[in-house]
């Protein structure tokens, strides 16, 4: 396993400057960019890691399939999809991925293909047919059940595909024609739909799905028409970010809370984008790709998780000083300091604000390892150092 570094120069110059640029919406942490560029991939999480799939490519559609390893913040490459087609969908569901659908290369004529991939043996293998050839769909899991909506050319359509037996359902049709480029997400058993529809003309619709009872409910709407957002689940809220709308590209970030039917203020992105994929992994958001006009956003990858306010939070006015703060194999913390001339309080605190840890360098002292207790799990915290009243945070990725 790796050091993990972390160097933290805390000049008072620079300190105010990254302290501003944290305020303007460094709450999205930029990771490493994927690759390709490609245009409506299937981006999954599967055993903790992100799958990009298919769609397409700079040379049209593509059959290539990413991962990115979060604790490594690195891509590779794995068996290739066994067809190519653009505006794809598929779900990680029962420990793989299942892909399906999409526009044949490159006139868009729409497919039926449905294939799962095996992350045990890197293969894929083929499965039942959609019951319709489709394209630009949109779908969600619910227990053992795939729930494919929408898309061309029937775009009130409803399939379910369940895996206990390998078979095809159709519920029912959809509420209304505008659910493709819609922001799906799953809360609980149920499904949420959030906008949708074409770029020209997107509604502000929103409903929740119930399986249980096969039933569509409206709730509250959206403030305005929203094309091409994506949206994920994170503990009692869904978040709706980016989009297109008016025109325009967004950087917002809604917050829906299902049990008041509310909408609240996220984190902004860093730069506006549609057409973009959000997955939750742990306790973190991950936006994969994108497009926007003229900034160039399809090789993106950022990350937002739960605390990241906190995180930014405090005044970050040190002395001048500069400390190397690493981590290592063993879970220790080693601070290589110069220039302390007062004791430096450290503290760790858990993403929701929650001190777990804390310790005290005393000026001079000699290089040595400070142990954190083996009671704190590998995750994301936060290091604070605080010297003469004032104080620096930054994250800390224990693995």
């Amino acid at each position: 396993m790796k050091l993990l570094n972390f160097r933290i120069s805390l000049i008072l110059t620079l300190i105010f400057i990254a302290f501003n640029h944290l305020a303007c919406g460094q709450a999205w942490t930029s990771l490493k960019e994927v690759p390709v560029k490609l245009s409506f991939p299937v981006v999954v999480e599967l055993n903790g890691d992100i799958h990009v799939i298919g769609g397409g490519g700079p040379d049209g559609a593509t059959d290539i399939h990413l991962r990115y390893t979060i604790n490594t913040d690195s891509w590779d490459t794995l068996a290739p999809v066994p067809y190519k087609a653009q505006q794809p969908s598929g779900v990680s569901i029962n420990g793989g991925i299942h892909y399906y659908g999409g526009g044949y290369p490159n006139t868009g004529s729409p497919l039926k293909l449905h294939y799962r991939y095996d992350p045990a043996s890197n293969t894929w293998s083929r499965l039942p047919d959609l019951p319709i050839n489709r394209a630009i769909h949109v779908s969600q899991v619910v227990g053992d059940s795939i729930f494919i909506m929408a898309g061309q050319p029937e775009k009130t359509r409803v399939d379910i595909y369940r895996t206990t037996d390998s078979t095809w359902h159709s519920p029912g049709a959809l509420p209304d024609v505008h659910v493709w480029y819609g922001a799906l997400a799953r809360y609980r058993d149920d499904i949420y739909r959030f906008g949708g529809g074409g770029f020209a003309a997107p509604t502000s619709n929103a409903h929740r799905y119930r399986p249980k009872t096969n039933q569509w409910t409206t709730i509250s709407s959206l403030t305005m028409g929203l094309h091409a957002a994506s949206a994920a689940t994170m503990g009692d809220s869904i978040y709706i970010v980016g989009g297109f709308s008016d025109l325009k590209y967004l950087t917002q970030c809604l917050v829906y809370n299902p049990m008041t039917d509310q909408y609240g203020k996220g984190p902004s992105l860093p730069v506006e984008r549609s057409y973009h994929a959000v997955v939750r992994v742990g306790s973190c958001l991950y936006s994969v790709g994108g497009n926007n006009n003229p900034d160039n956003v399809g090789t993106s990858l950022i990350r937002h998780c739960q605390g990241d306010a906190f995180t930014n939070s405090g005044v970050h006015t040190m002395e001048a000083a500069s400390i190397d703060v690493r981590q290592t194999i063993d879970g220790e913390i080693l601070l290589i300091s110069e220039g302390v001339n007062s004791p430096l309080n450290l503290r760790v605190y858990s993403l929701d604000g929650k001190q777990i840890w804390q310790d005290v360098i005393l000026p001079n002292q000699p290089i040595s390892p400070v142990n954190l207790p083996e009671t704190i799990h590998p995750g994301i915290y936060v290091l604070s150092i605080e010297q003469d009243g004032m104080g620096y945070k930054t994250k800390l990725h224990l693995r």
